[in-house]
């Protein structure tokens, strides 16, 4: 396997949804908890990968967007950008793996700043500046999560009780600045780092051991989910008065 990458395992996931449609459907649970005593947290649920059902469990501390003390961690935004990030990388390797091309390194920077994002790659060991903007290519045209900052993706928000204050049209925005350095390791897995003061540990990224991962960490997908998740449920404990009870 090139890079560790398992393209054949893929291979075998495309001609399984190619005979049935069903099988790509993918479905993920992701929740956060705003708590005055135990600050802002996210996590995941069980995942549904077509007909299987994948028991994953993370959980991360996550930092208070509005800056209040509590547990360092990265920001919801910083959660979403991994997601970004992750996503285009592993687009990008996955890619080149299937073109015979080997990497020594591959590593992703993507920055949000006032709702402007920019990004920059570095690729290791593939000289051939031809074979790099194909490979950049690539991310611009198949990276789901990257081509939600390119194209209108509208997201629907579903509450469990009452909408939040300012927020009765369903969209959600991720308010500051924040940025991230996602690095390539090996195969599907990545590591984040989010950048800035008090931004907590590196957090670990990978696919599922039913799409070829190891299970190292969360799913792209799922990171963007739990960042969508703590930013709201940071934004419904901003509405509350002090000393409201915990929320999800």
């Amino acid at each position: 396997m090139r890079n560790s990458f398992n393209t054949a395992g893929f291979s075998e996931v495309v001609h399984e949804i190619r005979n049935d449609p069903a099988e790509a459907d993918f479905w993920y649970a992701a929740k956060a908890r705003s708590s005055p005593h135990r600050g802002l947290s996210a996590s995941l649920g069980p995942a549904l990968f077509g007909s299987i059902k994948s028991a994953r469990r993370f959980h991360v501390e996550v930092g208070d967007p509005a800056g209040t003390p509590g547990a360092d961690g990265p920001l919801p935004l910083h959660l979403a950008l991994t997601g970004i990030a992750s996503c285009a990388l592993t687009t990008l390797v996955g890619g080149g793996s299937a073109q015979g091309v080997v990497f020594d390194s591959a590593d992703m920077e993507l920055t949000c700043q006032d709702g402007t994002y920019s990004s920059r790659i570095a690729i290791g060991g593939v000289p051939d500046g031809d074979v790099v903007a194909g490979l950049v290519d690539q991310v611009e045209q198949f990276s789901p999560n990257y081509r939600t900052l390119t194209q209108h993706a509208p997201v629907a928000l579903e509450f469990a009780s009452r909408p939040l204050p300012d927020a009765a049209d369903g969209h959600v925005t991720a308010t500051g600045t924040a940025a991230c350095l996602v690095r390539w390791v090996s195969g599907t897995q990545l590591l984040s780092r989010p950048l800035g003061p008090g931004a907590g540990e590196d957090l670990r990224i990978d696919a599922p051991k039913q799409l070829t991962g190891v299970d190292w960490g969360p799913t792209r997908r799922s990171t963007c989910l739990m960042g969508l998740a703590a930013d709201v449920a940071a934004s419904w404990a901003a509405a509350q008065p002090r000393g409201h009870p915990a929320g999800r």
